[in-house]
């Protein structure tokens, strides 16, 4: 029982050394794009979404991308745990930018989970887009406000499962996002340029 216990033990620290490892090796953080919603993801969704980020933005050198799936039906205990999950990211993870779907959007801009448009400092280039924002009103403020853009047609989902799904896709910047400056510039280039 010792040597299972050692061999235990010694296969846990091993594998949290090559994980450290591998993270220093990554390029530096500029900044996190979530994908949240009814949006299935195949294996290779993050890695190319990622890439087609990079395009817009060539100076920069890492846009970590993460999809998680959300189920709209709740018809199976899997479901469930996957909106249960949803919910844990949303309230622990520290997000810059999110894509999210329709319902997921509502749902989570009525909570106040999200930067309101008209007080960034970009407002000026994203006023010119108001057939593609999309207003709230949160619990704390009663006023209408723009908090989305709707990016569906955006040529940056080219190449990735996400666009398979044909559910709206509205980019919204979380609260206190850990990369503001570079969360501005991409939410700028995605919302008024075309991927090249």
């Amino acid at each position: 029982a010792a040597i299972v216990i050692l061999l235990v033990a010694t296969f846990s620290i091993k594998g949290c050394i090559d994980r450290k490892n591998e993270e220093a090796r990554k390029p530096p953080l500029d900044m996190t794009v979530t994908v949240f919603g009814n949006f299935y993801s195949a294996d290779n969704t993050d890695a190319q979404l990622s890439s087609n980020l990079l395009a817009l933005m060539p100076d920069w050198q890492r846009i970590d991308v993460t999809v998680a799936y959300i189920p709209r039906d709740l018809t199976n205990p899997q479901d469930i745990a996957l909106q249960q999950k949803g919910m844990l990211i949303m309230a622990t993870e520290k997000m810059d930018l999110m894509i999210l779907d329709r319902h997921n959007f509502d749902m989570f801009s009525k909570q106040g989970a999200f930067v309101p448009l008209d007080s960034l400092d970009i407002w000026p280039e994203l006023q010119g887009l108001s057939d593609r924002l999309l207003d709230s009103q949160t619990e704390d403020d009663p006023a209408s406000r723009p908090y989305g853009i709707d990016i569906t047609d955006n040529p940056v989902f080219k190449g990735t499962s996400v666009e398979m799904t044909k559910e709206g896709m509205i980019l919204a910047m979380r609260v206190n996002p850990p990369h503001l400056d570079k969360s501005l510039q991409l939410m700028k280039s995605l919302a008024t340029h075309e991927l090249k």
